[in-house]
């Protein structure tokens, strides 16, 4: 950067946008480092005017950055503000996310169509758009391709179906995500607040979002276009981006209008609606044509004309003709087939022409709400049929255009999907109702092994509308209790049912329906599938002799510290705060062995090269070696002499290095173990993140001490990276191990030249602590976890921010990539385990534990009453007299490390992970008043014997 850029770019910032003869001066001057005096002396001024004008000059500078320059930083600070305004630059160019948008490469028709939603979103700039038509007539097709046609005006283009319908908080937090480059995490409190926020970005840049399939979200029912329960918000979005004033575009695909629109609409107003009818005869004969069929003009202009011009009726009519009629359009038109008044007339028809197997596969694609495998479609179906027949049953319904099959799988359309879940929540009712079980025994209401966010639609569209039909069939719980009871007890005393999926189902009910399953505890010798219990309380259950499938539970353990994927990517092992390490498999989420032997916290975790071993370090100042296949520990190293945080086995698998509170790199010979280990010293506080270089021939530690240090193995030689403010937490290598990457407690990530050990840029990455960094296998990408609950996906090269997951609700301790690239895995303090999905950003499955570790216990004086802190961030108070917990209190957001009682008035005291001392009535359970001002976890809290401290 020259000196003529760096005024440049001052003129860009500063206000007003160009220096004066003199500031120029002083600016020019400073960045080639001439004193104030020898200003004066070369340009004839007075010093002390040249010394005025360089301190207003740094002060407009400081207060236009935002930090503070002086004569001595001036260069340092411009040229790093330079970057990163080349960073928002490329970062302003165009960004799209098109998300489920369907291939649109085949379009026939629709001309007049297109010149219409062109004309109202390119010229007319119109605030709303909404594209309106019955069911398979073609609406998300038409929007796919305008917006293809418009992209180029808009700065963002996002497209969103809500075919899933999700809830309102989730897709506005996702589209501010998007359209603010991942910057706003901390959402504000309500949704009108999102909307505000949402709308302040589509002002501020030209946006084309596109929501797709928005009757999800509308009440079906006498009155159209009335919103769901729940769904009031997606309203408020709606109406305040067709009221308010912003140079964005929101598209809407719907088969009736929204309520409130019609009033806004008119031929001068920025919101309109585009009602779409059938294709034109000339597009209905291409569209028979390209299924194959033959045609002759007036027979398929009557087929055209039978089906209203839909085009998901004539493929689905063409079908029928080519496997039914021999190709003959006039022998299926002279069968007396109805006049198709909606594509659902067609769909009934077609439904009740379907084999038995063949309705249920169609059943089971939409339960299973995406495009799904064979394989997991054939592990669905109950009972078990040859996996030919199945092939042949998909090929036939694909023949008849109510699926969709690529190399990916299967899945429907959502029209034929919303119809066939419609009629199935409608016979699940029904049936339920009735005390009958055979829905019950051949499908699930939900699959717990789905998808978080498959799992979590299936609910909201399957579970929770019969659930709310039984309510309002059953006037309170006590008589639904007894339905359901009445069912369990049916089950029990029919063996054909018992090993379907009835009892996960009823279990799946009585958790949704909160009703009391004491009476329903004994599922001994029964099939129990697609079974959801993170939060059921198991006791007293009897699971004896019962085949568990697919089922998820509460898992035993604590805040996960650390993540690590086995080289192959097979299995995801997983650290906690109860010291357990737990080797999952990654394809479906087994649990497949727990290592036991760590009597504390276990920090790290990290996989040899050959992904046989696995080695662990933790609070007990011990590392041990486990292997993967047995979950045995065949190694325990000692020689720490305080906590043990980090771990990682050198690239040739030979060595393993450790560190912690004392400082000391440990280098162990895995070859000779029993060897004293090669000591590196050198930090003067405890080393958090240690990694090899690539080559094996660097070891990279970042410590507490605010420094990186960079050790030569083959000399001992240590070079230090000083530029961090706070604790380094983690660093990590790039593929190529040209570049460093290092998180730190300061909320920076940073990025290191190894060679020259400059610094090549500051990313302010977070808004709390950066507890882990690593690259993709690749080097393209850099992902980051933070105590602010939230993952971030970094381009390594830009240093821009392309994603950020959000669902943890506690801090985020570690993540990795998985070999390939696809997924990103992360523990936290919520006692979770996520694997996300790199691409869509939706989390693919989240492993929960539960663990309540007591950590504190304290006798009130008259020795009446037991005070206990606990991890899961609670504290119970016990009736020694009764032997039971008379209250439990929370407030705390994290665990509890310390209880007191005062020794004269009724008040508790408690220390907590989340940095704060509570004062509480404990007879009452109020909090009296909470102490701020520690700056970590309290550990422990004390009365003064006069309780005036």
């Amino acid at each position: 950067m020259t000196v003529e850029d760096a005024i440049a770019f001052v003129e860009q910032v500063v206000e007003p946008k160009q220096l004066n003869k003199i500031q120029r001066l002083v600016l020019a001057s400073s960045w080639e480092g001439h004193s104030y005096q020898e200003m004066a002396t070369s340009s004839g001024y007075d010093c002390g005017y040249i010394k005025d004008t360089g301190s207003k000059l740094w002060l407009l500078l400081s207060d236009s950055l935002g930090e503070k320059v002086n004569k001595q930083n001036c260069q340092v600070v411009l040229k790093r503000f330079a970057k990163q305004n080349i960073n928002r630059a490329s970062k302003s160019s165009f960004s799209q996310d098109w998300g489920e948008a369907i291939d649109v490469s085949l379009f026939y028709g629709r001309v007049l169509e297109l010149a219409t939603l062109q004309q109202w979103i390119e010229c007319d700039r119109c605030r709303l758009v909404t594209i309106l038509g019955m069911g398979g007539i073609g609406k998300t097709a038409l929007a796919v391709k305008v917006a293809e046609q418009v992209k180029a005006e808009f700065r963002f283009v996002i497209w969103r179906s809500l075919r899933n319908a999700p809830e309102i908080e989730r897709l506005l937090s996702d589209l501010i995500l998007f359209v603010s480059h991942q910057q706003e995490i901390e959402k504000p409190g309500t949704i009108d607040e999102q909307i505000s926020l949402l709308i302040k970005y589509l002002a501020s840049s030209r946006c084309l979002l596109v929501l797709d399939n928005i009757e999800t979200i509308l009440q079906s029912g006498e009155r159209g276009g009335n919103y769901r329960q729940g769904y009031e918000g997606y309203g408020q979005l709606i109406r305040r981006i067709a009221d308010e004033r912003h140079q964005s575009c929101l598209v809407l695909t719907s088969r009736e209008k929204p309520i409130g629109l019609s009033a806004r609409e008119g031929a001068i107003l920025p919101v309109k609606s585009l009602y779409i009818g059938g294709v034109a005869q000339e597009t209905g004969q291409i569209i028979l044509t390209s299924v194959g069929l033959t045609q002759i003009a007036d027979e398929a202009k009557e087929l055209s004309d039978r089906t209203c011009g839909n085009p998901l009726a004539l493929k689905i009519a063409a079908a029928t003709i080519k496997s039914i009629f021999g190709g003959n359009i006039r022998d299926f038109l002279n069968q007396g087939t109805i006049l198709f008044g909606d594509i659902w007339d067609l769909l009934e028809q077609q439904f009740n022409r379907l084999s038995d197997l063949e309705k249920q596969v169609m059943r089971w694609l939409a339960i299973a709400r995406e495009r799904v495998t064979l394989k997991e479609l054939y592990a669905d179906i109950l009972p078990k049929i040859p996996q030919r027949e199945l092939m042949e049953v998909l090929e036939s319904l694909n023949r008849r255009s109510l699926i969709e099959i690529n190399a990916l799988g299967c899945t429907q359309q959502s029209v034929v999907m919303e119809y066939v879940t419609e009629r199935l929540v409608k016979q699940f009712y029904t049936e339920i109702s009735h005390y009958e079980l055979g829905l019950l025994h051949s499908y699930a209401l939900i699959k717990a092994s789905a998808k978080d966010y498959i799992r979590e639609a299936q609910i909201r569209l399957i579970l929770q509308p019969v659930a709310e039909a039984l309510k309002i069939t059953f006037d309170n719980k006590q008589l639904l209790k007894a339905h359901l009871d009445r069912l369990f007890q049916t089950l029990r005393a029919k063996t054909a049912y018992q090993n379907g999926y009835v009892a996960g189902n009823l279990l799946n009910l009585y958790w949704h329906l909160q009703v009391d399953l004491s009476d329903a505890r004994n599922y001994s010798h029964l099939a129990v599938r697609q079974a959801y219990l993170p939060n059921v309380t198991l006791h007293q259950f009897n699971f004896t002799h019962a085949e568990i499938d697919r089922c998820v539970f509460a898992e035993t353990f604590g805040g996960i510290t650390c993540v690590a994927f086995s080289p192959d990517g097979q299995l995801l092992a997983t650290s906690d705060t109860g010291g357990k390490i737990h080797i999952w498999q990654v394809s479906d989420g087994k649990q497949l062995t727990i290592c036991r032997g760590h009597r504390h916290w276990a920090w790290a975790i990290a996989f040899s090269p050959d992904g046989q071993v696995l080695a662990s370090v933790a609070d007990d100042y011990l590392v041990k070696l486990w292997d993967v296949k047995s979950g045995n520990c065949f190694a325990t190293l000692e020689g720490h002499t305080y906590s043990v945080n980090t771990v990682v086995f050198s690239p040739d698998g030979r060595t393993l290095a450790t560190s912690g509170q004392d400082r000391e790199i440990r280098l162990w010979d895995l070859k000779n173990i029993k060897n004293p280990p090669r000591l590196l010293q050198g930090h003067s506080e405890r080393v958090w993140s240690v990694a090899f270089s690539p080559d094996g021939r660097i070891l990279a530690s970042a410590s507490e001490d605010k420094v990186i240090a960079l050790w030569d193995l083959s000399t001992g030689n240590c070079h230090y990276l000083q530029g961090h403010t706070n604790w380094v937490r983690s660093v990590a290598f790039s593929p190529d191990g040209q570049t460093l990457a290092s998180g730190s407690y300061d909320q920076t990530l940073r990025l290191w030249d190894v060679n020259t050990r400059q610094c090549l840029n500051i990313i302010p990455a977070h808004s709390n602590i950066i507890t882990a960094v690593t690259f993709s296998s690749d080097g393209q990408q850099l992902a980051s976890s933070s105590y602010d609950q939230t993952l971030k996906l970094w381009d390594a090269n830009t240093g821009n921010c392309e994603k950020t997951f959000i669902g943890h609700t506690n801090r985020v301790w570690s993540v990795a990539f998985s070999p390939d690239n696809q997924q990103l895995a992360s523990g936290a303090d919520d006692h979770a385990t996520a694997l996300w999905n790199i691409k869509t950003g939706q989390c693919d499955r989240t492993i929960i534990g539960h663990t309540n570790a007591v950590l504190a216990i304290a006798l009130s004086k008259d020795g009446n009453l037991l005070a206990s802190g606990h991890e899961d961030q609670s504290i119970r108070l016990w009736n020694l007299a009764r032997n039971e917990c008379s209250q439990t209190i929370q407030g705390h957001t994290n665990r509890v490390w310390s209880v007191a009682f005062a020794p004269k008035e009724e008040i508790l005291a408690t220390g907590s992970a989340d940095r704060t001392i509570k004062l509480w009535n404990y007879k009452t359970g109020e909090c009296l008043r909470t102490i701020l001002g520690h700056s970590s976890w309290v550990w422990s809290v004390v009365f003064s014997p006069d309780g005036n401290y």
